[in-house]
């Protein structure tokens, strides 16, 4: 069993906390909260899946190997899930142990102004490559939310990924979007669409002092 009690979470979120492992310098151990919230309602289509944070993102992760998608490629890999003193958690690589420059998120770059050598339009463009992947491989997870959004040096540039694989549940009525492969795709790309058209109303927005 893994001991976690006592140590200092390294991210906090509505689902779950993150913890670094303590036996393994470059992986992070995520654990739901026990008073997360759960699906108001069952989906029609759906019911195999998952309710649980931690099972929703390998659930996801296992899915899209299966499928030959390059996940890691936008992603960090997911692991096993194993037993800690706080629950069951999931094992998941540790960003931040494999990259010496850190990570930017995309709301420190927008709500904090850390920027670097990183120009909006280079975050934009890198966004939409983002979105394309998400799209073209039918990616509906919370990858497109700010805090889970990242960018790392590449080469002479930078490149998008996204912290969480978590997938989304389908709150539709009746959810076609689970057993059309199109309309799953158009759905994930309005969402990015408005996200993206976000970012660019605050980026152009004059800076005030």
């Amino acid at each position: 069993m893994i001991i976690l009690q006592g140590v200092e979470p390294m991210a906090h979120g509505l689902f779950r906390a993150c913890y670094p492992h303590p036996e393994q310098q470059d992986k992070c151990v995520k654990i739901a909260l026990k008073d997360h919230p759960l699906p108001k309602r069952a989906k029609l289509v759906d019911l195999k899946e998952p309710t649980d944070p931690n099972l929703r993102e390998l659930f996801a992760y296992k899915k899209l190997k299966a499928r030959g998608v390059p996940v890691e490629s936008r992603f960090p890999a997911v692991h096993d899930l194993v037993d800690t003193d706080l629950g069951q958690g999931l094992v998941v690589d540790r960003i931040d142990a494999a990259l010496p420059q850190g990570a930017l998120t995309l709301r420190d770059y927008i709500e904090k102004g850390v920027r670097g050598e990183l120009t909006p339009d280079m975050l934009v463009a890198e966004l939409r490559n983002f979105a394309d992947f998400c799209v073209r491989h039918s990616v509906f997870a919370s990858c497109d939310e700010w805090h889970n959004l990242y960018f790392v040096r590449k080469d002479a540039g930078y490149h998008c990924m996204a912290f969480d694989l978590k997938l989304r549940l389908n709150r539709e009525f009746i959810p076609f979007s689970s057993v059309l492969p199109f309309a799953m795709r158009h759905k994930i790309r309005r969402r990015f669409d408005r996200m993206i058209a976000e970012v660019e109303g605050l980026l152009s927005a004059p800076q005030t002092a």
